[in-house]
């Protein structure tokens, strides 16, 4: 694979030190050929925490992408910081020269900075290397400012069109995918960030993405967590996640996502499905999603069948809630979870034709807890019984 390497022309947003910069970063008289070298085996050996050569480490850090995506950036960033310790005056200007060129131009990206951090901070040049870092910094800030201002009195879609393609970066446009997770952060994931997001979603790489949707994420904690109302606009972005990212699993990209926004997407994928539930069916049962929703928070799992008559069951802790929501259903049943689980309600799916799964699995009485009917001023009744068994209302 050969890599090839970029300068950024300013001019279109008129930081003249970084235009001045990039042309003396040009100049350098380390400047780095084209180097031909098999990225799959430089990032096997990394995987593998193996010692980089020096021509290696020099191919690393114009391959620093394909690092990332390949998620051992980790393991990269520690062979280099020993490497480091080795390096007589000269290989550590040159290896100094090798990130000025190769990442400075991309210097708003955070996983670049890192490196460019660890370089600078290590070597017996710091002091030239920081004032290009404070440069870069000054003019990086001058372009964002005038990008915002752009925006301000113009649409996302006009900036896109008319200024980022003059910027040359790379094929990917990590300087557009940064902008926006910046742009997303500042402004709090209103309407028009969303919808900004959604517009561009396949245009953002996926490390990138995760660093807006982290954020997103835990804005949504509470709204979700609560059961209040989500705007159209929210389940169509976390619909875009969902077609990308699939559920949660432990695939390299989900590895990439903190905890704490994990736990909100899983609860957005608990709630979609009881949404999807009570919207789809035949006879239109709001009063009942009303009623669940004072408890949505204990929520565990959520599993409907339409062949039973439309059951739902909703899993709890330590419980289990079965009702019906076709013309035949009235009662809700309430087993102990060690009684009736879902998982058990899937495994007697094999042994019962339908009227017999409803009949001696979903509404078995001689297991049961309770069984309480819809008729009346029902949900008094049933608030009670939750308040009961330990469940409190919103």
């Amino acid at each position: 694979m050969k890599i090839n390497l970029n300068i950024i022309d300013f001019s279109i947003l008129q930081p003249n030190k970084l235009k001045i910069l990039s042309e003396e970063i040009e100049k350098n008289p380390y400047k780095l050929e084209n180097i031909n070298y098999s990225i799959e085996k430089l990032i096997e050996k990394i995987r593998k925490k193996r010692k980089l050569t020096y021509r290696e480490h020099l191919v690393a850090i114009q391959a620093i992408d394909q690092i990332v995506e390949n998620n051992v950036i980790n393991e990269y960033k520690k062979i280099l910081s020993d490497y480091q310790k080795l390096l007589n005056n000269r290989k550590s200007i040159i290896l100094l020269n090798t990130v000025m060129k190769t990442l400075f131009p991309n210097y708003y990206n955070r996983y670049y900075l890192e490196i460019i951090n660890m370089v600078i901070n290590s070597s017996s040049n710091e002091g030239r290397y920081t004032k290009y870092k404070e440069r870069f910094d000054n003019g990086w800030s001058r372009a964002i400012d005038k990008m915002n201002r752009e925006l301000e009195n113009s649409t996302f879609k006009r900036v896109y069109n008319n200024v980022f393609p003059n910027i040359s970066i790379s094929n990917n446009n990590k300087f557009v995918c940064e902008w926006i997770y910046r742009y997303a952060i500042k402004n709090k994931f209103n309407e028009n960030v969303c919808l900004l997001i959604i517009d561009y979603f396949d245009e953002l790489n996926d490390y990138i993405s995760i660093a807006i949707l982290d954020e997103y994420l835990l804005s949504l904690y509470s709204q979700i967590n609560n059961f209040e109302y989500l705007e159209k606009y929210h389940h169509k972005l976390l619909g875009k996640m969902y077609v990308r990212f699939k559920e949660p699993d432990n695939t390299a990209v989900w590895s990439n996502f903190n905890s704490k926004a994990i736990e909100v997407y899983n609860r957005w994928l608990l709630l979609n499905k009881l949404l999807n539930y009570f919207e789809n069916l035949s006879i239109k049962r709001e009063e009942r999603l009303a009623f669940w929703e004072d408890y949505f928070r204990y929520f565990t799992n959520i599993e409907f069948y339409n062949e039973y008559d439309s059951a739902l069951i909703i899993e709890t802790e330590n419980h289990t809630f079965v009702e019906f929501g076709g013309a035949n259903g009235g009662a809700t049943f309430y087993y102990d979870k060690s009684v009736l689980n879902i998982e058990i309600i899937k495994n007697e799916r094999k042994k019962w034709h339908r009227t017999l799964m409803i009949s001696r699995v979903l509404k078995n009485v001689d297991i049961a807890n309770n069984r309480m009917i819809h008729s009346g001023y029902w949900q008094n009744k049933y608030h009670n019984y939750m308040k009961q068994i330990g469940y409190v209302r919103r």
